[in-house]
């Protein structure tokens, strides 16, 4: 057999859904609440997990802080969006803080939302881990450690309040 450098001929989208659905049953053999989008593996949140969803400049500050300070019960999953959103993965059921939640750029998402999860790909792009699960042995940290310090990085930034709209979660739609 003689070697090209030509690529075998394998479609993209059998390959995306490989992936998409080994994502799925390494999410589901955690406990993890996994349903079907169109190119996305979802995962309803409120049961096991809820998610922060912060904006980048405010996940990179929170993120760096935790490694920083070396606080092991900050440690656990953060995805990013291409759209430039970060979720922080905590212990579910404690709602936001007030100081957190009169800002409309952060948003929970629990019980009656669900996020995009690696390796789905939404309309901006693919969603990544930052922090993957694995490497927290699938560990979540206290919702309130989190919240805290996501607080903590609003008090340092300097400039005026961050302006970008958020996405408003199922949760609050319905309200």
């Amino acid at each position: 057999m003689q070697w090209t450098g030509h690529r075998p001929f394998v479609p993209s989208a059998a390959l995306d859904r490989l992936r998409l659905r080994r994502a799925a049953l390494r999410y589901a053999e955690r406990g993890w609440t996994v349903t079907r989008g169109a190119r996305s593996v979802l995962l309803a949140t409120g049961h096991r997990f809820d998610a922060l969803e912060v904006p980048a400049e405010l996940g990179l500050r929170t993120l760096g802080a935790v490694r920083l300070n070396r606080r092991a019960d900050a440690h656990g999953p953060v995805a990013v969006t291409a759209a430039g959103r970060w979720l922080f993965l905590v212990t579910p059921g404690l709602p936001l803080r007030p100081t957190l939640d009169h800002r409309l750029d952060v948003v929970r998402h629990g019980v009656g939302s669900w996020i995009a999860a690696p390796p789905s790909r939404m309309p901006e792009g693919p969603v990544r881990w930052a922090v993957p699960p694995e490497r927290t042995q699938w560990r979540l940290p206290g919702a309130d450690v989190v919240q805290g310090l996501l607080a903590d990085a609003l008090g340092t930034r300097p400039g005026p309040a961050l302006t970008v709209p958020r996405q408003m979660s199922t949760a609050r739609r319905g309200a």
